[in-house]
């Protein structure tokens, strides 16, 4: 279930790596969260910063024993370096556990 919103500066769209940040953060929520790959859902949205970080991840996930600190830890740090590497600039990151008896969801 990852969902995973990226926001980034409109002039650093498209990036030229950008065809590495979706499998890079598939690869993060895999290794860090156990998350099946098929599930990840990534968007990365041009943006007018007016004030805060020069980009904003918010990841949502269901919470689960398993994505302790450790591993929210070491995903946070996957997602830091996709973004600097990918658009070139710092993200303040937000991660929001969901509770899966109050989840709801289609596809």
């Amino acid at each position: 279930m990852p969902v995973i919103n990226v926001f980034v500066p409109a002039e650093r769209v498209p990036a030229p790596r950008q065809g590495e940040f979706g499998p890079a953060v598939i690869q993060a929520c895999v290794d860090w969260l156990g998350a099946d790959p098929v599930k990840v859902q990534c968007n990365v949205t041009p943006s007018q910063v007016v004030t805060g970080a020069p980009s904003y991840v918010e990841v949502l996930y269901r919470a689960a024993e398993s994505r302790d600190a450790t591993a929210m830890a070491g995903f946070m740090q996957a997602l830091d370096t996709a973004v600097q590497t990918t658009f070139g600039c710092s993200p303040r990151i937000r991660c929001m556990a969901i509770e899966p008896a109050t989840l709801w969801a289609r596809h």
